[in-house]
């Protein structure tokens, strides 16, 4: 696995609807990208402590994502009525873990706060909880490892 950045340099009108328009800056007729890849750690064993898994980029597969809202005729759909808020299974691709995850509660301003507990086999040494933004479509998932004295 491998992270990476590139900025886009845009140009962006007004258009006289009030709506944003942009497009790529270009040079001559091709827009001129470069991308920069910085590799990561390898995936560590099974038998990797947890201290060692706490120094790892954590990256994670989302499994069985369920969500129930109603949508009202007329009415706008986002952010929609009578939403349940996200639950779903995630697998940590560094260590294998699966935490089961619940919405949990729902803020003032609409967004849903969850936490994750681990499913049976996965071992009780992080906490794991998420964030989801349905205006935004947006899932922001926090692990907080609880190594102790290993």
């Amino acid at each position: 696995m491998a992270t990476g950045s590139f900025n886009l340099d845009l140009d962006c009108e007004n258009a006289d609807d009030e709506s944003t328009h942009c497009a790529l800056k270009t040079k001559t007729t091709s827009p001129g990208l470069q991308f920069k890849t910085v590799a990561s750690a390898p995936r560590l064993g099974a038998d990797a402590t947890c201290g060692e898994n706490a120094k790892v980029y954590q990256s994670w597969q989302l499994q069985n994502w369920q969500r129930q809202y109603m949508l009202t005729p007329g009415e706008p759909a986002i952010p929609p009525a009578m939403d349940s808020g996200p639950s779903f299974k995630l697998r940590n691709m560094a260590n294998g873990g699966v935490f089961d995850c619940t919405p949990g509660n729902k803020t003032a301003d609409g967004v849903f706060d969850g936490a994750c507990a681990p499913a049976a086999g996965t071992a009780p040494n992080s906490k794991v909880s998420f964030r989801f933004d349905p205006v935004l479509d947006m899932l922001a998932v926090t692990q907080r490892w609880e190594c102790g004295a290993e």
